[in-house]
């Protein structure tokens, strides 16, 4: 499993930029579409789940709509390697 953790670096009421917790050079950028966001910038293909908490403690939900009060504070971004074996 791998995890990346990025904060709210900067916002308006149309996008938000995130950056790496880790301090590696990750960026993402997250545009409003509708109700929700999109990931307009930065995405991590496929492969990955993200997830929005609304506060730095508050719970995980997967991304999605975002709340009234502006964009997450954080987005977490998780893979997980599924390996399958056969046994004869």
């Amino acid at each position: 499993m791998e995890r990346r953790t990025l904060r709210l670096e900067g916002g308006t009421a149309d996008a938000a930029t995130y950056r790496a917790a880790d301090g590696q050079e990750r960026r993402l950028v997250v545009v409003r579409n509708g109700d929700g966001g999109e990931l307009a910038e930065g995405n991590p293909g496929p492969d990955w789940q993200v997830y929005q908490r609304s506060a730095s403690d508050g719970p995980v939900e997967p991304f999605g709509p975002r709340p009234a009060s502006g964009p997450p504070a954080l987005i977490e971004l998780v893979r997980v390697e599924q390996v399958q074996r056969t046994f004869r």
